[in-house]
């Protein structure tokens, strides 16, 4: 819960104490129980925290507004069939979302997905253009030219490394570090600086166990990444 963007953390306290004391049946009961207001119900249903109780993203926010409409309403006015509980008037299934959808959602609610990497969605693509995986940069040869893509997990510029930059990326097999001298960062600014996904092409270095790619050329990802909200962590 401590990942999920916008959630306060005495809501997501609470939530844990009274899911402790006794686990949630559905989503009705964990909106009395909880007393959370209509926003940060939807909140977690976008971070698919509902899917333990058999609803997934969609049926989960479409549930939270229709018990929201039912609350405000004096008991005298409401429907006849708002006494129901969902085990007496179940929800009709809603499509389940796409795989890459999903993904998508959970970066936008939390950051990261533990259901599939966004750049595994287009490996194929990526295969074409002979881009490697990092997990097997280790089998290709010292100071070979390669190709890699994934996303930006750090842009670093320590004070001592005369305008060079560390940069890590990450595919769904692992991480790359990745240096990129001032020359480079210069002549791709606009890319190196702001997109949260790369393309990038350079000399392969390989001294012992250590692995990193001197970068060359960098392409922008970020167009067949836009619905991700991601976020680097930049230090200088």
């Amino acid at each position: 819960l401590r990942l999920i963007h916008g959630l306060a953390e005495s809501d997501g306290r609470r939530v844990g104490q009274l899911r402790g004391d006794q686990p949630f049946g559905s989503m009705e009961e964990f909106t009395q129980r909880t007393g959370l207001s209509r926003a940060v119900i939807m909140r977690l249903s976008q971070a698919d925290v509902f899917a333990s109780l058999g609803r997934n993203r969609r049926e989960s926010l479409w549930e939270a507004l229709a018990q929201e409409r039912i609350s405000k309403q004096p008991a005298a006015a409401r429907p006849l069939f708002a006494l129901l509980t969902p085990e007496d008037d179940p929800l009709a299934p809603l499509p389940e979302p796409q795989p890459l959808e999903q993904v998508f959602a959970d970066y936008d609610a939390t950051g990261l997905s533990l259901k599939a990497h966004p750049i595994s969605f287009y490996r194929s693509d990526l295969q074409r253009l002979r881009v490697i995986p990092a997990d097997q940069l280790a089998t290709h040869a010292h100071d070979s030219r390669v190709r890699v893509a994934g996303l930006v997990l750090l842009r670093q510029r320590p004070s001592t490394a005369k305008g060079i930059t560390f940069v890590t990326l990450e595919d769904e097999t692992g991480t790359m570090n990745l240096v990129v001298h001032q020359k480079t960062w210069e002549q791709y600014y606009a890319t190196v600086r702001r997109s949260p996904a790369w393309l990038a092409e350079g000399r392969l270095e390989i001294r012992q166990s250590i692995i990193h790619i001197v970068v060359h050329r960098v392409q922008d990802l970020a167009h067949r990444l836009k619905q991700l909200n991601l976020r680097s962590r930049d230090f200088r």
